[in-house]
């Protein structure tokens, strides 16, 4: 190999010093995604795309950019290219998700208008890109091979094939999440350490559900012997001990149906906190199809969890409002929690939580890969009894 030092970034006006390598680059991006896609148990293909994303920037003309040469050089397709070239059915989630982390997922052969090009023509153009790369690229990174199919895609060989498939293109959704993620937070971290400083400063889960929990019993424990005898209270209390003892339940489908009064907001959320601390699940993520209730809903979360740990998601989110209320600081720490769900209680609609599921855009994708390993509430089911259906993700993905 050529001696010569490879950037993935520069500092304007900074010397080469201050400039991140490449290499720095692709490994710490490997294992931010190794360590992400653990989740759903893809933590060896989470390394694998993390390492080859950008590995069009060995490229000399690239170099030559990022030193001031005004030319356009196309840097995602060599590690698509390269995912191809060691195994073509194996490689090709790989390739999907490397070859789209900046312009977004590609259909594998039509174009359509304003969507990426079609990933066909992607690796037939960057095939001679990477031969000529190769000989500039470090060992550990060109010579890693390929994983494993995931145990949990394996273990379906009993599915038809179109289920199948649906199941492979999800996962390779949730992947693509992690690399895009992965990738945005090292080099936001590279260049604003700052804002990089402000992410992931939450309480644990453990921490919310005995918050809760208190909350609750000293709300029940101020009430009178006349107020707790009357029916609505009962009731309440019935439908919240029906919760918390449902949380010990193996991960699965859960429904709740409560008439509007019967303590359903705090009681689904016992539930959920419960049930993820049980199981050791990462957040909860409260889905709702209007924004006037999800102000509600959040108002009082937030009331019992604490602000700071309750990020809203919408587009009828006032950030002024937020400001004054709450604080510049913590505004912004829900707006970056905003980009990539990265937060113990997220709620948000049901448009942006299923139109991220199915988006082929980087910036709406990215957060994807946090659902995984989550406590998912869905309120206001139309096509369902009244009520909440809370499910939980396995580890598996089912």
């Amino acid at each position: 190999m050529l001696e010569q030092k490879f950037y993935a970034h520069s500092l304007e006006g900074e010397p080469q010093t201050k400039w991140q390598e490449l290499n720095e680059h692709l490994l710490n991006v490997a294992r931010l995604a190794a360590r992400f896609a653990e989740a759903f148990d893809s933590r060896s293909w989470g390394y694998c795309a993390g390492l080859w994303h950008d590995l069009g920037k060995y490229q000399i003309e690239f170099q030559k950019r990022l030193l001031g040469s005004q030319v356009s050089v196309e840097h995602s397709g060599a590690g698509a290219a390269l995912a191809i070239k060691k195994d073509r059915e194996l490689g090709m989630p790989l390739a999907f998700v490397i070859a789209g982390h900046h312009a977004g997922l590609a259909n594998p052969v039509s174009d359509e208008p304003g969507s990426p090009s079609p990933l066909r023509e992607r690796l037939r153009e960057n095939a001679p890109k990477l031969e000529k790369i190769i000989p500039f690229t470090p060992d550990q990174i060109v010579s890693h091979i390929l994983p494993q199919i995931p145990e949990f895609l394996r273990a379906h060989s009993g599915l038809r094939r179109d289920d199948l498939s649906r199941k492979s293109e999800f996962w390779t959704r949730f992947l693509f999440s992690v690399v895009v993620d992965a990738d945005r937070l090292d080099t936001e971290a590279f260049y604003e350490p700052d804002k990089a400083a402000l992410r992931r400063r939450f309480s644990s889960i453990t921490t919310l559900r005995e918050q809760l929990d208190s909350f609750i019993d000293k709300k029940v424990s101020e009430l009178s012997a006349i107020e707790k005898a009357k029916p609505v209270n009962v009731s309440r209390a019935e439908i919240l001990e029906a919760c918390r003892k449902a949380s010990s339940l193996p991960p699965g489908v859960f429904s709740l149906t409560v008439p509007t009064g019967g303590g359903k907001t705090l009681s689904a959320m016992s539930f959920a906190l419960g049930h993820a601390d049980q199981h050791a699940l990462r957040r909860i993520i409260v889905v709702i199809p209007y924004t006037s209730i999800i102000e509600q809903n959040a108002a009082v979360y937030k009331q019992t969890l604490g602000a700071e740990n309750v990020v809203e998601h919408h587009s009828n989110l006032d950030p002024d409002r937020s400001k004054s209320m709450y604080g510049e600081e913590l505004t912004r720490r829900h707006e970056l929690a905003c980009e990539n769900w990265d937060a113990p209680v997220v709620v948000t609609t049901t448009v942006q939580f299923f139109e991220s599921l199915f988006s082929n855009h980087p910036s709406r994708c990215r957060k994807i890969h946090n659902i995984a390993r989550s406590v998912i509430i869905l309120d206001e089911v139309q096509s369902l009894p009244p009520g909440f259906l809370l499910s939980s993700l396995r580890r598996s993905m089912n």
